[in-house]
């Protein structure tokens, strides 16, 4: 994040937890920089706006609520001891606030670079597919957690295409992070899950090398 973030970059924490992504970014963006934090769960809001306020960040934005495939209300799985969130697809409750891409992304001004850092325990593809329109017009890269298939499927097993498929789609060129060499993702996620850096075609710097 602090060798690709940039002052005056718009970054989105999509399941923001505490925030700690939030906290990194706002260093690189800078006073110039903008911070949208959005967070299903309402106390861990709280603790967000009050690790900005401590820290005295500016041009920041908590909202309440998850990222799905479209706007509207759905209700998610809370681990207590983690809280850790995982959406609940087939559940009969609808008492958390959803947003899709489009509408998160419709205030910001064109001019504005944009990073996401997205964690949706394994629903990111039907997020990103759903506005897939809008990603090929507004360039936005991504600072994914990619989830094992075993995971996905479990949670969600209507997903068929893969993540890497995806991306590979839309022009994301993506990169395993592995210490300090990122290495050309192939989809394959070791473990629970990885950090993927997916560079938006629209990308323009000059770089040394791919990832770099």
């Amino acid at each position: 994040m602090e060798e690709h973030l940039r002052a005056g970059d718009c970054f989105f924490d999509i399941g923001a937890h505490v925030g700690e992504y939030s906290l990194i970014a706002a260093a690189a963006v800078g006073s110039t920089g903008s911070i949208i934090a959005l967070e299903p769960q309402k106390d861990l809001c709280e603790i967000i706006m009050r690790n900005f306020e401590d820290n005295q960040i500016p041009n920041t934005r908590v909202i309440h609520g998850a990222l799905g495939e479209r706007c509207g209300r759905c209700h998610l799985f809370t681990d207590e001891n983690t809280k850790g969130a995982v959406l609940e697809i087939n559940s009969a409750l609808a008492d958390i606030p959803m947003y899709d891409l489009a509408t998160l992304l419709k205030d910001i001004p064109a001019d504005k670079r944009i990073w996401m850092k997205l964690d949706a325990a394994g629903y990111e593809l039907p997020c990103l597919s759903a506005c897939a329109e809008i990603l090929r017009e507004r360039p936005v890269h991504l600072i994914l957690k990619a989830y094992s298939e075993e995971q996905v499927q479990n949670r969600f097993p209507g997903i068929s295409q893969s993540l890497a498929e995806f991306l590979n789609s839309m022009g994301y060129r993506s990169f395993r992070i592995t210490g300090d060499t990122p290495t050309p993702w192939d989809g394959v996620v070791h473990g629970y899950c990885e950090a993927i850096i997916c560079e938006s075609a629209g990308l323009t710097e000059n770089r040394t090398q791919p990832g770099s």
